[in-house]
Parts: C-alpha cells; sequence; structure tokens
C-alpha cells in the first residue's frame, strides 16, 4: 500500500477517544487501518453491505487538517447503521505525524448476521448430499 506508506511518518501517532492509549509508529497505525478496513471490505464483497464514507473538510491551522467522517452502512435487509467521528491530523514535510479521531457517534443499531446476505449456495437441481 504505497499510498499508507508516503502518507504517514514512521514515527506517527495515532490516538481515540476509544483507545486505552496512543499507537506509535508506521505499523501500528498500519495494523489499525487494516483492522477497520479488512472487514469493511469482507460485508460489502460478501455479505452484500452497501458502504458509503464521506468527509468533510474543517479549516484549521496550516500544519494541520480537521475532518468530520460519516460512515453508512446498509445492510441486505435495508437495516442502516450510521457512525461518525471528527479527526485532527498534525502534519510535518507532507507526512501525518499525529492523527487523533474523537467525538465519535452511532444511530441505528449495529448490523447482525441477520443483515448480511446469505453466503450459503443451494445445491444445484439433483444433487444429493451424502449421508
Amino acid at each position: 500500500m504505497e499510498i499508507f506508506e508516503a502518507f504517514y511518518a514512521d514515527d506517527v501517532e495515532g490516538s481515540s477517544e476509544t483507545a486505552e492509549e496512543p499507537i506509535r509508529g508506521k505499523a501500528g497505525v498500519r495494523s489499525l487501518v487494516f483492522g477497520f478496513l479488512v472487514p469493511l471490505h469482507a460485508m460489502a464483497e460478501v455479505g452484500g453491505v452497501s458502504i458509503s464514507v464521506r468527509q468533510t473538510s474543517i479549516p484549521g491551522d496550516v500544519d494541520e487538517t480537521h475532518s468530520a467522517w460519516t460512515l453508512e452502512l446498509v445492510g441486505a435487509t435495508g437495516k442502516v447503521c450510521t457512525v461518525n467521528w471528527r479527526t485532527f491530523r498534525k502534519w510535518s514535510d507532507s507526512r501525518v505525524v499525529l492523527e487523533d479521531h474523537y467525538d465519535h457517534q452511532q444511530s441505528g443499531e449495529p448490523l447482525s448476521e441477520g443483515d448480511l446476505r446469505s453466503s450459503v449456495v443451494e445445491p444445484p437441481t439433483g444433487f444429493h448430499k451424502s449421508s
């Protein structure tokens, strides 16, 4: 993931109001990002979940960026769960050196297994299961 490598400084520090301690270093932040994105990808590809992400910039200082994020998940059943948060990033030499996620809010209940498209494929006509 070349963009990730170019985006974050080697000594980046990440924090969140839901994390006990800040995460330090590019490897730790990469692991956190992949831990967030991989399940979303699987829910979209396998579970039939519609996913949309919106980001709105909020004016800040020259070496800082603030943004508001919205993640909307729509299950195969039509159930909707929306998560909102804000992100603060501090930059140095065009790389993120500090990233903080805060003001997390959720509307709607989390999607459950019942909200995913069934991945069970019916056997073809005339096919019999062995006993």
